[in-house]
């Protein structure tokens, strides 16, 4: 078994040495485009992380502000609701206010009535 890998790695470093030839690059040139790539690698790896971490900030915001609207409608609604109960209570004390006006004109206006009478 390490016979058959050393004559695999033998004929890699052939197949590898053939290849130089044919290769643009030198072996540190391509060394340096590796490591070039690998930091590139490694840039976009951050941003990448970066973004999540942008992508979840703005989630969180869009949820925050979707509660404080429900937030708001609840209130709106509440107050709507209050705005409704206060007209009810000024309806009743109009009702109130125009029937005890009517009972004072009618007691003085049958006051008046008996006032005149016995005159």
């Amino acid at each position: 078994m390490l016979k058959e890998e050393c004559k695999e790695l033998t004929q890699r470093l052939k197949q590898l040495r053939e290849s130089q030839h044919h290769n643009k690059y030198s072996p540190g040139e391509l060394f340096r485009l590796i490591e070039d790539l690998r930091k590139e690698v490694v840039s976009q790896r951050s941003e990448i992380v970066t973004l999540r971490e942008e992508t979840v900030t703005l989630r969180n915001e869009v949820l925050s502000q979707r509660a404080e609207t429900l937030t708001l409608r609840e209130e709106a609604a509440a107050i709507r609701t209050q705005m409704d109960r206060m007209r009810t209570e000024g309806d009743k004390i109009k009702i109130a206010m125009e029937q005890k006006i009517r009972s004072e004109v009618d007691r003085v206006v049958e006051e008046r009535m008996r006032t005149e009478v016995d005159r």
